[in-house]
């Protein structure tokens, strides 16, 4: 596309077009450059600043003009570093990370008059099929067509209730927005902050109109994005001989003390006490069970490594595949070294640890004696949410929502001893199978 047009991601008909020119026109600069005009911007009622939602949708449509098909998404991880302002113009510039044969990943920065706001990290892959393949189960919740939308919600209640005219002004106010997005809460009453209750909530939502080698040296690059009063940013690249094979976005808060708390509850599952290690599990195998040459082999290499962190799971034979199972896994985790009182080397720590063991549990589903070709990790998330000591027994709790075409998603989450939710986790992998 020349330069200095206006454009918007590869449209299918005439809908999708329409959608995209609403809220999502971008105009391209140069050839990885792309700028969104002001009057596009969306800023919702009651808030200081745009719509989150936009920009990522923008970020999205800037990546994808620079990807070829048959690419599609697949994951994205993104920072809002500071609030839009929906009166000037945002600039998207493209990063070609890496183009691959089947996945290609791309680094996106939004700026506002040369201030980052927002970056993203997106993969793109190409469709593929693969036996193995599970998902969670759908909620069962009312269909859609048996419920009001969020705007005839707000009608009938001025409608129907007496309230004060400040707040019939506040309310009447989200009727004169225009989203071009539908939303159909199952309760209402919980959705619009009308009543209390648990942190969960079930929405209907559409669019109203068609829319390495361990062998090299590793070179970080770290590109201090924002440095806040209460929250900073930096970006991470690792290069081998100046090829790209890993990148990070990361952010740093002040601690601070809010009255709105709560967290899940920390499954019961058996104490570390109670169970043995893996690295024993491992030995009790090669000492009691008949197998072949091959694979007496393959589990003794387990036993050569030296990885400092001890894991004892809660079902060592679905941990280590010997049996099929749900794809959700309890594993004690802690480092076998003391590490001091650093809480910032505590997170690195954890870090390490939270990749051993999260693409696992895809695996779970799988017959005994299925084989996997490969398996490889593609994006990596965790949230810190309270202080611990890795060196100290934490309980990760892991499943797998979905898994099919050739990847597969873990969710996780790292428990101290005493319940307290420390850490939370997301990633996605390359899965497939032996064929």
């Amino acid at each position: 596309m020349a330069s200095g047009g206006t454009m918007a991601m590869s449209k299918s008909n005439e809908e999708s077009e329409d959608l995209s020119r609403s809220f999502l026109t971008l105009e391209k600069i140069d050839v990885n450059i792309f700028r969104a005009s002001a009057k596009c911007l969306w800023r919702p009622v009651g808030s200081r600043f745009l719509f989150g939602g936009q920009v990522v949708g923008q970020a999205l449509t800037a990546a994808f003009n620079t990807v070829r098909e048959p690419l599609l998404l697949h994951s994205l991880h993104c920072y809002f570093l500071k609030g839009g302002n929906n009166e000037k113009p945002i600039i998207y510039h493209v990063d070609r990370t890496r183009d691959g044969q089947t996945y290609t990943s791309r680094n996106i920065k939004a700026t506002q008059e040369g201030i980052p706001i927002f970056t993203m990290q997106a993969s793109f892959k190409v469709d593929e099929v693969d036996p193995l393949e599970h998902q969670f189960t759908m909620p069962v919740v009312p269909d859609p067509e048996e419920l009001i939308s969020s705007m005839q919600y707000i009608r009938n209640r001025l409608e129907t209730e007496t309230m004060s005219d400040s707040e019939r002004i506040r309310i009447s106010e989200y009727l004169t927005q225009t989203i071009h997005i539908e939303s159909r809460p199952v309760d209402p009453q919980l959705y619009h902050g009308q009543k209390q209750g648990e942190p969960r909530r079930y929405v209907w939502v559409r669019a109203m109109e068609n829319i390495g080698n361990n062998e090299k040296p590793i070179i970080y690059h770290v590109d201090r994005t924002r440095d806040g009063q209460t929250y900073t940013s930096r970006n991470i690249k690792a290069t081998q001989e100046g090829i790209p094979i890993f990148t990070m976005q990361a952010s740093f808060k002040v601690d601070e003390v809010d009255p709105l708390e709560h967290q899940f509850t920390m499954p019961v599952v058996p104490d570390p006490e109670e169970l043995i290690s893996s690295m024993q599990y491992i030995r009790n195998r090669l000492e009691t069970e008949d197998m072949s040459d091959s694979e007496r082999i393959r589990i003794s290499e387990y036993l050569t490594q030296t990885i400092h962190i001890e894991s004892r799971p809660v079902d060592p034979q679905l941990y280590h595949g010997q049996k099929q199972g749900e794809p959700r896994r309890y594993v004690w985790v802690r480092a076998m070294e003391n590490i001091g009182d650093n809480m910032q080397l505590q997170q690195c720590v954890a870090g390490f640890i939270s990749d051993l063991a999260l693409l696992g549990a895809a695996k779970q589903p799988a017959p005994v004696g299925h084989q996997i070709g490969f398996i490889t990790s593609l994006d990596h998330s965790m949230w810190f949410h309270n202080t611990f000591r890795a060196e100290e027994w934490m309980l990760c709790e892991i499943e797998s929502p979905q898994c099919g075409k050739g990847k597969a998603l873990a969710l996780g989450r790292m428990w101290r001893r005493d319940g307290v939710l420390a850490v939370s986790m997301a990633q996605e992998g390359v899965l497939r199978s032996k064929i």
